[in-house]
Formats: C-alpha cells, sequence, structure tokens
C-alpha cells in the first residue's frame, strides 16, 4: 500500500479506511497538531496502489475516527472530540 498522504504542516495519523461497494478507499486521517483542526480525508480507486488529494472534512477536533458505512447507503464517522 502507497503513502495515504502527505502535507508539510500537517501531522496527520489515525487513519480509518472505509472500503465503498464500488472498491473505492476512503481514507479519514487525524490532525495531530494539538490546534483542534478538521479531519482529513484521501481516495484511492485502486485498492490502495495510490492515494488521491488530501480534502478537509468539517469534523473539528477530530481524534480517533472510525468510519463506517451504514444501511442506507450513508457514511458513519465517530470520533473523540480532542482541543478545538
Amino acid at each position: 500500500m502507497a503513502e495515504i498522504a502527505f502535507q508539510e504542516g500537517l501531522k496527520l495519523c489515525e487513519v480509518s479506511i472505509l472500503p465503498l461497494e464500488d472498491g473505492t478507499l476512503v481514507a479519514f486521517l487525524r490532525e495531530n497538531s494539538g490546534h483542534g483542526w478538521d479531519c482529513y480525508k484521501s481516495i484511492s480507486y485502486d485498492q490502495g496502489e495510490s492515494w488521491n488529494g488530501l480534502f478537509r472534512m468539517p469534523l473539528p477536533g477530530c481524534h480517533r475516527p472510525v468510519s463506517g458505512l451504514l444501511k442506507s447507503g450513508r457514511v458513519l464517522i465517530t470520533f473523540r472530540m480532542g482541543p478545538i
């Protein structure tokens, strides 16, 4: 598996990888600077061989994200609220 995401100035860790029905993988990552910044996500369309983008998710203070797919097809992400 390739490196999921890197961006200068961010401390990304604690990834939760969500496999979708079409084979797409979505990785939700904690930002660990201690500033309470939002969660980030990256997407793979080739089973993790490569990852596209680093997109900010509007989940402030997101620590230990855990993602899942509901029967309705919607995504649920639980997390521990860190400092904001």
